[in-house]
């Protein structure tokens, strides 16, 4: 089997490093629906939150929103260690290319991101410095979609919490794909949408779940009966 191949100690430190990951990034989605609602109700900021109330309420969601990017690019930080800890040279190769595609596509993301003003969609302002571009599906998603392949493929190293981390990126990967759906319908500028970025905290929870209960696993090595032979039973 594929678990075979890792030492203890090696599946112990990814996995462990894994949790963290998904943690920090579960944390930091739980930060965003918050702000997911507040965008919600006025998704481009044009006149409430930037004008009404956003000295009472816009002041704590950008802060709570970079909040959440913090934990977010710790939480990659994390990721990218147990990666690096995968003992299998082949698993771990795979893996690493398609973390550095997650970098990639985010990074393609915000640069599109950019030109959504001159789209007549939101503002710089709204975007950058009151931190919208978390919310943008084509900025998350391909993100928490190659998130999902990580640790769908980190379970098959495993014997122990494969359910969890299963039913997590399953999540994962549908919450992603709802939300570049809803580019097409009901559109970007409609208030589900802004949500969905915040939905990926109960996925990334179960991952971290799953992986926590391997790092804390005690080991058990495998017993093995020896039969003696029939003759000798024979003779007794």
């Amino acid at each position: 089997m594929a678990a075979s191949r890792e030492s203890v100690p090696s599946r112990r430190f990814w996995a462990s490093r894994m949790a963290v990951a998904a943690g920090l990034l579960a944390l930091g989605s739980c930060i965003l629906l918050l702000g997911g609602f507040a965008f919600a109700a006025d998704p481009w900021g044009n006149s409430t939150m930037f004008v009404g109330y956003g000295i009472v309420l816009g002041c704590p969601l950008v802060l709570g929103n970079f909040l959440a990017i913090i934990l977010h690019l710790g939480g990659w930080s994390a990721l990218w260690d147990g990666i690096q800890g995968v003992g299998d040279h082949i698993s771990r190769r795979f893996m690493t290319r398609v973390f550095r595609f997650s970098v990639f596509a985010f990074a393609t993301g915000m640069a599109g991101a950019l030109f959504l003003p001159l789209l007549g969609w939101g503002t710089a302002p709204v975007l950058l410095i009151g931190g919208a571009f978390p919310y943008v599906p084509f900025v998350w998603a391909p993100v928490v979609m190659s998130h999902s392949v990580l640790f769908v493929h980190a379970s098959r190293l495993l014997r122990a919490g494969r359910l969890l981390m299963w039913l997590g990126s399953g999540l994962l990967f549908g919450v992603a794909a709802v939300g570049l759906g809803m580019l097409a319908f009901p559109g970007l500028g409609h208030s589900l949408t802004w949500l969905m970025a915040g939905l990926t905290g109960p996925g990334y929870a179960l991952v971290s779940f799953g992986c926590m209960r391997i790092s804390s696993a005690g080991f058990r090595p495998a017993t093995f009966t020896v039969k003696p032979p029939v003759a000798v039973l024979m003779a007794a």
